[in-house]
């Protein structure tokens, strides 16, 4: 069943020091410390937008990107364990096609998430073995 009306929100640079915020921004990270710190740059610096969605007035899911030549680049891509297979990391992605909807959406992800960006109807192009033993796609939305 899905939460209580999310609310998806652009998210203040300053934000990024809720402890909430970066335990969701680790999870698409896959880290914390240095590793973690290095991600929050972009949204610190204002180069990149953190849209959060809040449950119960809780962070549950964000997206972070950027604009580029052309498209948009999705940096991170996040759900909280508890709130996962609810549509939200959808909906953000939905949330953001509608602000921009001239630009695609092109991420590099795992082999965990190709099924998600494929029913949402994202082109998916294996990189190759990127990192040893690990295989990286890039995707794109058809807009």
């Amino acid at each position: 069943m899905p939460p209580d009306r999310p609310e998806g929100m652009q998210v203040p640079a300053s934000s990024t020091a809720d402890p909430r915020v970066r335990a969701l921004l680790a999870l698409a990270t896959g880290g914390t410390g240095s590793r973690l710190e290095h991600a929050l740059v972009p949204y610190r610096s204002g180069a990149a937008e953190l849209v959060v969605v809040r449950v119960h007035g809780l962070p549950a899911a964000l997206a972070g990107y950027r604009r580029r030549s052309g498209h948009l680049e999705l940096l991170h891509l996040a759900t909280a364990p508890e709130h996962r297979r609810r549509g939200l990391a959808a909906a953000l992605l939905d949330g953001v096609r509608r602000r921009f909807p001239a630009l695609p959406i092109q991420a590099e992800t795992d082999a965990d998430a190709v099924g998600f960006y494929r029913r949402l109807g994202f082109t998916v192009t294996s990189l190759g073995e990127k990192y040893p033993g690990v295989e990286r796609f890039a995707v794109r939305s058809n807009r």
